[in-house]
C-alpha cells in the first residue's frame, strides 16, 4: 500500500453527500467510517496495552471480530494505521491553532491556548505517548511523506505565530525556529514521564499544560539571556 491509499482511507473516514449517489451508497460509506474509526480507536488501545511492536495485526483483527483478510479490506499494514491516527492527531492540532489564531489576537495567548490543547491531546490520547516518541522510528519517511510534511506544516504554523510576537515586540527572543522548536520538544516530552509511577500525586493534563504555557510563553517574552 501506499500513500494513495492512504488518502483514500482518509476520504473514506468522512462521510460523503453528494448530488446522484444513492443513499444506499451514502450508509455504505458511513459504514466504512464507523469501521475505519473503530479500528484506529482498538489499535490505539493495543498500541497502549502491549507496545508497538508487540500487537500484530491479527491482535487488532481479533479484537474487531474479523479475520486478519477481512481487515486487510481497510487497512494494508501496521504502518499504515499507526500512520492514520498521527495524521487524525496533527490535523486536529493544526485546525484548533488556526482556530485560536482567529480568537485570539495576541501570539501569547495563541500559543498558551495551543500548549494546554496540545498536552492535553497527548495524554489523553491512548497510544499519543507512544506513537509521538517513536514516530521516526516507525514511520518511514519515504512511504509517508505526506504525513512528514503534515508534520512539518503544524511545525511552521507555530512558527509564524512566534515570529509575529518578535515582530510585534511581544517576544524578546530572535530566533523563531529555535521557539517552535523548544516548544515542541518540551511539549512532547511530556510523553516521556506522565503519570509517571505515582499517578495519585501527578497533576492533571489542564494542570501541566497550563503550567508549561506559562514556562515557555513567559520565557519567550522575558528570557533571562536575550
Amino acid at each position: 500500500m501506499n500513500g494513495s491509499h492512504i488518502s483514500d482511507l482518509k476520504s473514506q473516514m468522512g462521510v460523503l453527500y453528494l448530488d446522484g449517489v444513492s443513499p444506499s451508497y451514502q450508509r455504505q460509506v458511513i459504514r466504512r467510517q464507523h469501521r475505519i474509526q473503530h479500528l484506529l480507536a482498538v489499535a490505539s488501545r493495543l498500541f497502549c496495552d502491549k507496545g508497538y511492536e508487540a500487537t500484530t495485526l491479527g491482535m487488532i483483527a481479533g479484537e474487531m471480530g474479523l479475520s486478519k483478510t477481512g481487515l486487510y479490506n481497510y487497512v494494508g499494514s501496521k504502518e499504515e494505521i499507526a500512520a492514520l491516527i498521527m495524521e487524525g492527531a496533527i490535523q486536529h492540532l493544526s485546525e484548533a491553532l488556526e482556530g485560536f489564531e482567529q480568537q485570539f489576537s495576541d501570539p501569547r495567548h495563541v500559543l498558551s491556548a495551543i500548549i494546554v490543547e496540545q498536552v492535553e491531546s497527548l495524554v489523553h490520547h491512548p497510544a499519543g505517548p507512544l506513537l509521538i516518541m517513536h514516530f521516526d522510528q516507525m514511520l518511514d519517511l519515504d512511504r509517508f511523506s505526506g504525513l512528514y510534511a503534515m508534520r512539518r506544516r503544524y511545525e511552521m504554523q507555530l512558527r509564524q505565530v512566534i515570529e509575529r510576537g518578535i515582530q510585534q515586540g511581544t517576544f524578546a527572543v530572535n530566533d523563531a525556529k529555535l521557539g517552535s522548536l523548544f516548544l515542541l520538544g518540551a511539549v512532547n516530552w511530556v510523553a516521556r514521564w506522565f503519570p509517571g509511577e505515582d499517578a495519585e500525586l501527578a497533576p492533571q493534563a489542564r494542570d501541566i499544560g497550563q503550567w508549561f504555557a506559562q514556562v515557555i510563553v513567559g520565557g519567550l517574552c522575558s528570557p533571562v539571556l536575550a
